[in-house]
């Protein structure tokens, strides 16, 4: 059933001021379109206030209204700095709590202060104990039942600097699709974190436990599915780039490579060549010199996309390639800085049979040339129960949508079915 409708309860902005310690986690370009969007930019400019200030003032007067700020930091808090998300699949939940009075129940057991199934009071709560601060539900057509949730959840973090310890607060958004099955938890990277507890990977832990006692939830171990979805998703960019290599590469290449391959052959005079190029690639003159040539043409299409060609055909390329071929080689591969193509590089043509032969990849780079410019993420399956997913600019809905939306299309098994494979690995653990 398609979910249709939002409801919001906003809680008044009292009549102080905007705490700093909230807006410092919003994006400058949000600010300034917010105060763009309501026609203030004159009186912002003149007046010379901090951004949390000058809100204050213009709740205070009514010249904003105390929706527009509650919905202004919810949208904001749930993606912008948030570019660290784990991404569960669930298997199963209380199915009672989906109906809007049992759910609402289940949050005021643990947060008595909400007061209905969609709640905005982020503004009004700056102090540092942890608290749920916003919810906002989707219902399906018929109003009987919760089609998507998303949560706020609001912590302190210490931070070290000079001077010493300075706290700061951190927002952890939760994105809960019921219908899909797809549990996600964001979170904004901070260096210098003083106490480990508060890291990404440690309050991932919190939250997650939390949401599985309060609606009883039962995740699906991703097991090896996610690092087999990598891979096939490192080997469909590389097949990508290689059929443009083959597409334009001359046409008398093929025969000039075996003529010079039969020539070695017979000047290097090793004996049972054939039969030792079955136990070792090394052997395998033909093979080599091939692929020395083919990644020449590769290397060549890669430097002219560095240079302003267009790469039609191609939706991303690897830039860090983490694999196992699960016998003798477990490698990593990186360009430049993380930023360049490992495609072209002599790394990759000396590994390019064992990835080949790989069936498993614990993390992977990809920039994406499509939809957005040049958007870069890691994927990564360290953990058997969830897939982490990494970006490396300021979050919008759309990047993220995207960026799952790519993993969920080169899923080894396709179409849907990622979800069976995974009960199917995990019964057999």
């Amino acid at each position: 059933i398609a979910p249709h409708f939002y409801f919001i309860l906003f809680v008044p902005l009292v009549h102080r001021c905007l705490s700093e310690r909230i807006t410092n986690n919003i994006l400058k370009a949000e600010k300034s379109n917010f105060i763009s969007e309501n026609k203030l930019t004159h009186e912002y400019s003149r007046e010379g206030k901090s951004f949390h200030q000058f809100v204050s003032d213009c709740v205070n007067q009514g010249v904003i209204s105390r929706m527009d700020v509650e919905n202004f930091l919810f949208e904001s808090l749930f993606y912008g700095y948030q570019r660290e998300v784990y991404i569960y699949q669930v298997a199963s939940c209380n199915e009672n709590c989906m109906k809007p009075e049992i759910f609402l129940n289940i949050l005021q057991d643990k947060y008595e202060y909400i007061d209905d199934c969609a709640y905005s009071n982020i503004a009004n709560m700056a102090a540092d104990d942890e608290k749920l601060v916003a919810v906002k539900t989707i219902y399906t057509n018929d109003l009987q039942r919760i089609a998507k949730i998303q949560l706020i959840f609001k912590t302190e973090v210490s931070i070290l600097r000079k001077g010493g310890i300075v706290k700061t607060l951190s927002y952890i958004p939760v994105d809960w699709d019921v219908n899909s099955q797809i549990l996600s938890i964001k979170f904004s990277p901070k260096r210098h974190v003083f106490d480990k507890e508060k890291q990404p990977e440690r309050l991932k832990i919190h939250f997650i436990d939390q949401l599985k006692e309060m609606f009883n939830i039962q995740f699906i171990p991703f097991g090896n599915i996610h690092k087999e979805a990598l891979c096939e998703m490192s080997k469909s960019l590389y097949r990508q780039i290689y059929e443009k290599m083959v597409c334009s590469k001359p046409q008398n290449l093929d025969s000039y490579v075996e003529e010079i391959s039969d020539g070695l052959k017979k000047v290097l005079g090793v004996e049972a060549l054939e039969l030792k190029a079955t136990g070792n690639n090394i052997f395998n003159i033909k093979d080599n010199i091939q692929k020395f040539t083919e990644n020449i043409l590769i290397s060549d299409i890669l430097l002219g996309a560095k240079e302003g060609a267009t790469l039609e055909g191609v939706e991303g390329v690897v830039t860090y390639l983490k694999f196992s071929d699960g016998k003798k080689i477990s490698a990593r591969l990186k360009g430049r800085e993380c930023r360049e193509p490992i495609f072209g590089s002599e790394s990759y043509m000396a590994l390019r049979s064992a990835i080949e032969n790989a069936r498993r990849v614990n993390r992977l780079e990809v920039v994406w040339l499509g939809k957005f410019d040049r958007l870069r993420i890691t994927y990564e399956a360290a953990e058997t129960e969830c897939l982490k997913v990494h970006f490396y600019k300021n979050l919008k809905e759309e990047e993220y949508k995207y960026g799952l939306q790519m993993f969920r299309k080169f899923e080894r098994y396709g179409n849907g079915k990622l979800i069976k494979a995974v009960e199917m690995e995990s019964q057999a653990q």
